[in-house]
């Protein structure tokens, strides 16, 4: 934010920087401009004589330029890393996190340095450290997966330790300066924390923890293993513990646990507890455990289950691509040309610039599966990747059937054309299935970052960012029900509800529903669909409660659809089984939203126009930026960038983080230091001392129990708050007043890892059996093309009692009562905000299929990017959102839009965001595409010709005899109505020259005497061919045909031959009558038989109206001279 500027003579921006300090009673600013732990620029006692002359201005920067170590050393620790730069150790970070040193003792790790004595001057004979070889063969030229993993992607989050060890990409820190082991230069300290104590019984306290300085290990109490993540660390720790005391002696007291159960697992110096309030400073400057970028930004995890590609590591795609890219340096994995891959990029892509451009250097889809190509066109090594043309195939996906975007070879514009599923889908918008938790939304209001997921199981609340943390099935039947019991029945579940689920957990639902089950719910020895079926007054019963909750109007349908829920353990299961199966969580499938981009450069890497590019629908993952702007208000920098003094338009303007650290109250609450509430009224805090919520907020965020602001009422008493503090130190009385709510989509991550191999089902388009895969995308409910896209997450219900059969987890059965809980017993649930009309904005960047042109192909102006909303107006009566024009349950009808609430973002609208101006043209359109089949399409069709084509009219069985044309005369080809599927194409082959020529009609005219077969050819849309063929003569055209005519008699045909016609050198006449029966040709006519009019008529008997004469006109060599023909008249 703005603050005023330093002298010139004191601060600068490289030795100095504003620490974001505050009140610790108010939590208000007291920002103030200090020295910078990145330089050490001071006298130092070198050689231990008392004095620090001879280190008078030694310079020993802090800082870290490169740490090689952090990609090519094998077994990094990010997490130690993450700590030791948060202290300000930036110059021992490389040292501490590849475990060169002890962050403990500070010291050496044994067999990592060798130490020689070396005589270093002034400074008399100094140890001089060396790697070993032990350490360095550590050093790997290529960087290990796990060292890529450590910064991406994590592996699944099944325990409280696995969220150290592998989800977490920068450690959670106290501010806490006194603390043994709190840096000297940031006062930062890894916070205390037990990752075991809220497991522990209701009660009851953790068990303690001990360093055993004989084997420098953590054990228990009884000596059993305490080691925790990595090895490194403890099970528990805390802050405030010191490996010696003040004579330099072991401490043997516990160095953590003997927590209070069902608490942690952090606990943060500075809390606020039911005497003692949060120190504010402290809470503000401590940070959160974040996790790592790309299960950040697309859910990704990195699992043999889930990544088909696993076996190949990272470096299988990204390094050894072989790009020939010159500005790929030897540090940079290679990238692509996603959506959000915009660092470096010059030119578009298209190599145009001078600076750097490193897109298009990782190995592609195409290139390893189909053309063993780098993007410059170099061999790569495919591992054996197989080609799936034959499987798209016979899926029907290379059918010619869809409108593709293209480059035009010669001027490089954009152009459409008709092409096939491979030219409009990206292949990961098929072959990506994610079941992983995902982040929606980034809550940014409070200063500091707290994500809202998807993906989990709902009902398990936090918990279900964890898939196994109790480590069920380490736990005993009866520890294991026990803890289903205390689980449920801190939920407000009764004993009735939780046993009908333990019971469904263990025989499946079709079993407990169908057949007798143990008479848990005290109903006695009955199976439970007499119990589900008994009238319980008024014709009500627990099935059809069950059946209008979900919308089934048949019992058996709604069988099936438990069943799914509930598939039963098997045979043999017992009821700690089905405990242990209920203290896991299960994550969800969650879909994609689909939009369109072009992953390729319009160039190629030698400056001509790519002719492989296409724009195609793609997957992404929103990550819905929440945050506080000021754009509209040209009176307030809230940014401190001094744009609106500048006279610069301004656009965006967001309240950057100290600013909105000052308005709220943090607390820990376990998971991290978060945001409570604000200022000293109603809305001071979400929680109670103990933990239960106080109903201020109506919800809180999944990831730390950050407070959301969701109702007008919020909103406005913050925004009225954050005015009454504006003249306090720091704020520089800058106005709240026009500060919007802003949920801005503007990070459109695409998705491309977790590849699931074909033949686990989750392929999109894939055909089964006989059955082809449209139905995937092309059909209502698919949420492909249309459908909702939730763009806030979820959150917690932070009402003051909350009532578990609201969750919809208790299938509209009335199993739970309203309990005062908290957090970590509620479920999450899906949430909304609602401001002021005036106070509330969103947007998200959907991308045009045809840039620059419409539907019609037509040219339009101002770019393909358009803002689609996820908004909507109407009434607030206090509690309820009514949308304008429709009627709230209170009967009462909304006609004004004084209020907005956030909604799901329309998935056809993002596709098609040309159209979602023009509701109605954008419904027609998704109609059409979800109406859409393979056999409408033609997709599966069998190409026939069921009868021989024709040539003026005429044909020959199987086509094998040649049907005589003239030369110079338009001959007709044809095959009989709906001889032919598909719309028939034609073509010629010349005997002679061996010449093909495609007609662009059915007519044709040949010019030169020869033999030709002429083709006929239906095409499917899938390039699936059948052809017919004659076989035709052309001779040279006999003079006169016009004087020439046969005309029928009775039963006779008289043909009349005008001598002065015939052509020159005739020597002999032939004549075919062409009745079907005997071909006659009659004896060689002599010129001495023309009459005295110059005419020979011949007679012959059996020759019907219609038939084809045809006369051959030979010399006396049986050349043909010509042929003329003519139809019975």
């Amino acid at each position: 934010s703005k603050r005023p500027a330093p002298a010139a003579d004191s601060y600068n921006a490289i030795d100095h920087y504003v620490a974001d300090d505050y009140n610790s009673t108010t939590g208000l600013p007291e920002f103030k401009v200090v020295a910078a732990p990145w330089k050490y620029f001071q006298a130092y006692d070198m050689n231990g004589d008392g004095t620090t002359a001879e280190g008078e201005g030694f310079n020993m920067p802090n800082v870290r330029e490169m740490d090689c170590f952090m990609c090519h050393f094998e077994g990094f620790n990010n997490i130690v890393n993450s700590a030791a730069v948060q202290m300000g150790y930036l110059n021992a970070a490389p040292a501490l996190s590849s475990g060169m040193m002890n962050m403990f003792t500070q010291t050496y790790v044994p067999g990592t340095v060798t130490i020689t004595a070396q005589d270093m001057g002034p400074m008399g004979t100094q140890g001089v450290a060396s790697l070993s070889g032990q350490f360095l063969n550590k050093l790997k030229p290529e960087p290990p997966t796990e060292n890529c993993q450590m910064c991406h992607t994590p592996s699944n989050m099944a325990t409280f330790q696995d969220m150290f060890e592998t989800f977490l990409s920068a450690a959670p820190m106290e501010y806490n300066p006194t603390a043994p082991f709190a840096s000297a230069l940031t006062g930062k300290a890894l916070p205390s924390y037990d990752i075991a104590a809220a497991f522990y019984p209701e009660g009851s306290t953790s068990a303690e923890v001990f360093m055993d300085f004989t084997t420098q290990s953590w054990v228990y109490g009884d000596g059993s293993s305490a080691a925790g993540p990595f090895g490194i660390f403890p099970i528990a720790l805390d802050s405030s513990w010191s490996m010696l005391d003040e004579s330099g002696y072991p401490i043997t007291t516990a160095a953590g646990g003997g927590k209070d159960a069902m608490t942690g697992p952090l606990y943060y110096e500075g809390r606020g507890t039911a005497t003692t309030p949060a120190d504010q400073n402290a809470m503000k400057k401590s940070t959160i455990p974040f996790p790592k970028a790309d299960w950040f930004k697309r859910g990704d995890l990195w699992e043999p289950e889930l990544e088909v590609h696993y076996s190949m590591g990272c470096g299988g795609c990204h390094y050894n691509g072989n790009s020939g890219n010159t500005d790929l340096n030897q540090c940079d994995p290679g990238r692509g040309q996603v959506r959000m891959g915009g660092i470096e990029s010059k030119g578009n892509g298209e190599y145009t610039d001078a600076t750097l451009d490193t897109r298009n250097t990782v190995k592609t889809c195409v290139g390893c599966h189909v053309t063993g190509k780098s993007h410059n066109g170099s061999d790569i090594d495919t591992f054996g990747a197989p080609n799936p043309g034959a499987a798209h195939a016979d899926a029907g996906l290379l059918a010619n059937v869809t409108t593709g975007v293209k480059l035009n070879e010669t001027t490089g514009a954009e152009e459409t054309f008709t092409g096939n599923h491979m030219d409009v889908i990206d292949c990961s918008t098929c072959h990506v299935y994610k079941p992983t938790m995902a982040v929606r939304a980034l809550d940014c209001t409070s200063g500091k970052r707290f994500p809202t997921l998807i993906g989990i199981d709902e009902s398990k609340g936090m918990m279900s960012m964890f898939t196994d943390p109790m480590q069920a099935d380490s736990l005993t039947d009866e520890q294991a029900v026990g803890a289903v019991n205390t689980n449920f029945g801190n939920m407000g579940v009764n004993q009735m509800g939780i046993d009908m689920f333990m019971d469904m957990t263990q025989y499946g639902v079709p079993t407990v529903f169908g057949m007798p089950t143990p008479d848990s719910m005290g109903m006695g020895n009955i199976d439970y669909m007499t119990a589900m079926t008994t009238d319980m007054g008024g014709g009500v019963t627990m099935m059809g409660i069950m059946m209008g909750h979900y919308g089934f109007t048949d019992s058996n349908d709604l069988m099936a659809a438990l069943g799914a829920q509930f598939p039963g353990l098997g045979e043999g299961a017992t009821q700690g089984d089905a405990a242990r199966a209920m203290l896991k969580a299960q994550l969800q499938e969650w879909k994609p939203i689909y939009g369109w981009h072009a992953n390729a450069p319009k160039k190629t890497h030698d400056g001509e126009v790519n002719t492989e590019w296409r724009r195609k629908i793609i997957p992404i993952n929103f990550i819905t930026a929440q945050m506080w702007d000021d754009a509209a208000n040209a009176a307030v920098d809230a940014n401190g960038d001094d744009g609106e003094e500048n006279g610069m338009t301004v656009l965006w303007d967001p309240w950057i983080s100290r600013d909105m650290k000052a308005g709220m109250n943090f607390n820990d609450t376990g998971f991290a230091t978060v945001p409570i509430g604000f200022g000293g009224g109603a809305y001071q805090s979400a929680y109670n001392a103990d933990g239960t919520f106080t109903g201020a907020f109506d919800y809180v965020g999944i990831y730390g129990g950050n407070a959301l602001m969701t109702t007008p009422e919020q909103i406005n008493a913050y925004k009225a708050y954050r005015e009454g503090i504006k003249d306090s130190p720091g704020l520089n009385g800058r106005s709240w007043a026009g500060t919007k709510l802003v949920f801005m989509g503007g990070n459109p991550f695409q998705v491309t890892h977790n590849v699931s191999a074909v033949r686990n089902g989750k392929t999109l388009g894939r055909k089964v059996g006989e059955t082809y895969g449209c139905a995937d995308c092309h059909s209502a409910g698919s949420n492909f093309f249309s459908g909702a896209y939730d763009m806030t997450g979820t959150g917690v219900p932070a009402s003051n009692e909350y009532d578990y059969d609201a969750s919809g987890f208790t299938f509209g059965l009335d199993l739970a009562t309203a309990t005062a809980s908290n957090m970590m017993q509620r479920p999450v649930v899906d949430y909304e905000v609602v401001a002021d009309s005036a106070d509330l904005l969103t947007g998200s960047e959907a991308k045009w299929k045809f840039a620059g042109l419409d539907h019609d192909a037509t040219p339009r102006a101002g770019g393909y990017v358009d803002d689609v909303e996820f908004i909507e107006h109407g009434c607030w009566d206090g509690s309820e959102f009514t949308v304008q024009g429709t009627t709230s349950t209170g009967g009462v009808f909304c006609t004004t839009a004084d209020y907005a609430r956030t909604t799901d973002l329309d998935r056809s609208a993002f596709l098609y965001p040309d159209l979602h101006h023009d509701h109605d043209a954008l419904v027609a359109r998704i109609a059409e595409l979800e109406s859409i089949t393979a056999a409408a399409e033609g997709i599966g069709e069998t190409p026939e010709i069921s009868e021989p084509m024709t040539v003026n009219g005429a044909t020959t069985t199987g086509g094998t005899v040649a049907i005589e044309v003239a030369a110079n005369a338009a001959v007709t080809l044809g095959v009989e109505d709906d001889a032919a599927t598909g719309t028939p194409s034609y073509s010629y082959y010349n005997i002679n020259d061996e010449s093909v020529t495609e007609l662009a009609g059915n007519s044709v005219t040949f010019t030169t005497p020869g033999t030709y077969r002429v083709v006929v050819t239906t095409t499917t849309v899938e390039g699936k061919v059948a052809q017919s063929y004659q076989y035709v003569t052309v001779k040279a055209p006999a003079a006169g045909v016009d004087s020439m005519e046969a005309v029928a008699t009775g039963q006779d045909v008289v043909l009349t031959l005008t001598v002065g016609d015939f052509p020159a050198g005739t020597a002999n006449i032939a004549v075919s009558w062409g009745d079907g029966g005997a071909l006659s040709f009659v004896d060689p006519l002599t010129l001495a038989e023309v009459t005295a009019d110059n005419t020979i008529d011949y007679t012959y008997t059996g020759t019907a109206v219609g038939s084809e004469v045809k006369v051959r006109f030979s010399n006396s060599d049986n050349e043909t001279l010509g042929i003329w023909h003519d139809v019975v008249k």
